[in-house]
């Protein structure tokens, strides 16, 4: 029975989407960056799988006994698929080298959207077509949910937008209390139940219903992220393994509430609260494509670090060298301040994950090994005395003028012998004004995938199949080839 309203609910819209789209209705630009970014993603996860939290994960769900149903990337044997969603995920998130939404509210999303996609799609023996639609679907959910909650932060309702000061004000202080990271986990809740329910054959009503099940699920505290402790990586894992499972008891007939979104008790009044936009969920549906949004990583590590990086990198593309620095002194908001260089001990001696946020860590393992990579955090590395020295010189100013235009990213380096130089980097790689190519993308999922010891060949046939993914009769034929030799 419709109680608060005769009117659609947003989650029956956005299912009636689900339930509705064709591969052939997405625009073919859409497919080519959907397929680009589950190749990038499943490369990330074939890593990720080498982490020691992954095996730890995993370990807990060999015990179960449950069917094995789908394939965890980089390892040799299957869990039931919503154990093998929350598995991948784990891997797809622990690394930090996932795809983030810059423009839009989605965060990360493939770390939840794919491991879902990869574990209901192996269940229903899902074709490549079906696949790409339905993590279509996923990405366009999380940005939709991420965007009503205010998540977006440089894009049309974003920082350089028509925010007033109070609007500024209510942000940072959601920023500060960590609260964005608990709202930017939140959209892969809703975005893996909903494709789930697409590649499990559920019907619009059922798909709202898995909505409103999944509702009650997560609340992504992130003190862990303040204490460099464990549990962050597995915010995206348990997204994935919530919703197969939340699609699953909708099939099986289980109700879940309408006005998930909306309601007085819903999303947006409880999390939302006076920075919700409920406009956002359903504006456009189906002629906006939000998925563009996305973007690619090419260093590992917190997005808010990777115009430093860059900016970093280019100097020493020009010849600057570790030995020839006397100090870095980077120009940050306090945003990014409180998120990567506070606090100051910690950020010099960070364990292997939460050096993924250090910037005075990055910047100095970026200057001595000049190249950052999946391996740049291993616990040996984290505890280098020459690199905690280096860091130790790498230091901030707080200037809140320079995230946004010309200055984003702003290091001055000061030079042994008096020298100076400045860089800023507005633009990154993957960035419309400066597009990746075929090259970068491949070169680094094979740098991903390599670290679970299999054949090249296998390794170059998972390339084609990914590519060429609309071709793929059953998801299960792909994954195969994520799994050592």
């Amino acid at each position: 029975m419709k109680t608060e309203t005769q009117q659609p609910s947003s989650s029956e819209i956005l299912a009636a989407f689900a339930a509705k789209l064709r591969y052939e209705d997405i625009p073919p630009e859409v497919v080519a960056k959907v397929k680009t970014h589950i190749l990038d993603a499943i490369g990330v996860g074939m890593a990720g799988s080498t982490m020691d939290w992954c095996r730890q994960s995993c370990r807990v769900f060999e015990r179960a006994g449950a069917p094995t149903e789908a394939t965890v990337l980089g390892q040799s044997h299957k869990l039931a698929a919503p154990d093998a969603a929350l598995a991948n995920g784990v891997a797809l998130g622990c690394m930090d080298y996932d795809d983030t939404d810059y423009t839009g509210g989605g965060h990360h999303m493939s770390r939840h959207i794919i491991a879902a996609a990869l574990a209901a799609g192996e269940l229903t023996h899902s074709s490549g077509k079906e696949l790409i639609t339905a993590v279509t679907i996923g990405y366009e959910v999380a940005s939709r949910v991420g965007s009503s909650l205010l998540l977006d932060r440089y894009g049309p309702r974003g920082a350089n937008s028509s925010w007033t000061e109070e609007d500024f004000a209510k942000h940072h202080k959601l920023q500060k209390q960590g609260g964005s990271l608990v709202r930017g986990n939140i959209p892969g809740l809703f975005a893996c139940t909903t494709l789930a329910s697409r590649l499990l054959g559920l019907s619009a009503a059922q798909i709202s219903s898995a909505q409103g099940l999944v509702g009650g699920f997560g609340l992504f505290l992130c003190q862990s992220h303040s204490e460099g402790a464990d549990a962050t990586m597995l915010f995206s894992g348990w997204s994935a393994h919530a919703g197969v499972l939340s699609a699953l008891w909708a099939r099986e007939g289980l109700r879940g509430p309408r006005h998930i979104y909306e309601g007085k008790r819903g999303l947006l009044e409880v999390i939302g609260g006076d920075l919700q936009d409920a406009t956002q969920l359903t504006d456009r549906l189906g002629t906006q494509w939000n998925s563009m949004n996305n973007l690619l990583k090419f260093y590992p590590g917190g997005h808010g670090m990777h115009h430093f990086i860059e900016s970093l990198h280019a100097l020493m593309n020009e010849g600057l060298g570790a030995q020839d620095i006397e100090q870095i002194e980077c120009h940050a908001p306090s945003q990014r301040i409180e998120f990567h260089f506070e606090p100051k001990e910690d950020k010099l001696h960070p364990t292997p994950y939460s050096a993924r946020f250090s910037l005075p860590y990055v910047l100095a393992r970026l200057a001595i090994d000049r190249a950052l990579g999946p391996l740049s955090y291993a616990a040996d590395k984290v505890t280098d005395p020459v690199v905690i020295e280096l860091a130790s010189r790498i230091t901030y100013v707080a200037d809140e003028t320079v995230w946004i235009g010309d200055k984003r990213g702003l290091v001055i380096v000061k030079l042994r012998d008096g020298r100076v130089l400045k860089r800023s980097s507005p633009e990154l790689r993957g960035f419309p004004n400066r597009p990746f190519t075929r090259d970068d993308i491949v070169g680094k999922f094979k740098e991903n995938a390599n670290l679970i010891k299999t054949s090249p060949r296998r390794i170059d046939s998972l390339v084609q199949s990914l590519e060429a993914l609309e071709n793929v009769k059953d998801i299960g034929d792909v994954m195969r080839f994520t799994t050592p030799a």
